[in-house]
């Protein structure tokens, strides 16, 4: 009897044993459960941003086209203009520079560039056709390529010559080559005027 009373004791005592040795064990996984708990809730509460890249689209404004000078103010500011140089004479070369400034401020004042092309040729080959004499014309075509040889060399130096000091118009040049686009007005004038008479322009 007593040894039955001993072995159970002994049992007993062992199964308390190991009862006591499992609680330690137990709480470091529960600690640890709430651990990975606790990082994962902190984790569900963190808020991410995406910024969506902005695109902007730049459209370019559209060119403002405006009204061809008259077929008047074509042959009085421009054509008579170039007509009316008197070649062959002392001052000729005065006279020239004279005209190319005029001309020059011509195609800046009526913005030729920005023009209705098609309206500026169709008054430009009616005022050579209708509104100008043979003489005129003729005129015109002597006098003309000295215009352009003269405003395309200053163009590609970029120099204004002295002819246009000893006739009193260098400051003025100045002043208008420096406007915005006053090239591209004097080139279009120029090509328009070269082909005026061909349908397409060239």
């Amino acid at each position: 009897m007593k040894k039955i009373i001993s072995v159970l004791l002994t049992m007993l005592m062992t199964v308390s044993l190991f009862a006591a040795c499992d609680r330690p064990l137990n709480r470091e996984v529960n600690d640890g459960r709430e651990m990975l708990s606790s990082t994962a809730t902190a984790e569900k509460k963190k808020v991410t941003t995406v910024t969506e890249p902005t695109t902007t689209t730049t459209t370019k404004a559209e060119k403002k086209v405006v009204a061809a000078p008259t077929e008047k103010q074509l042959l009085d500011g421009f054509f008579k203009v170039v007509a009316g140089i008197e070649r062959g004479t002392a001052g000729a070369s005065l006279k020239e520079a004279e005209a190319a400034v005029a001309v020059f401020k011509f195609a800046q004042d009526y913005s030729i560039a920005s023009c209705d092309i098609e309206e500026l040729r169709d008054n430009m080959l009616d005022v050579w056709e209708d509104s100008m004499t043979a003489e005129q014309r003729s005129d015109f075509d002597a006098s003309w390529m000295g215009i352009v040889q003269l405003l395309d060399g200053i163009q590609a130096k970029g120099k204004t010559p002295a002819a246009f000091a000893d006739a009193g118009v260098a400051d003025e040049f100045d002043s208008l080559k420096a406007q915005k686009g006053a090239w591209d007005n004097w080139d279009t004038l120029r090509s328009h005027t070269m082909t005026m008479g061909n349908s397409d322009g060239e």
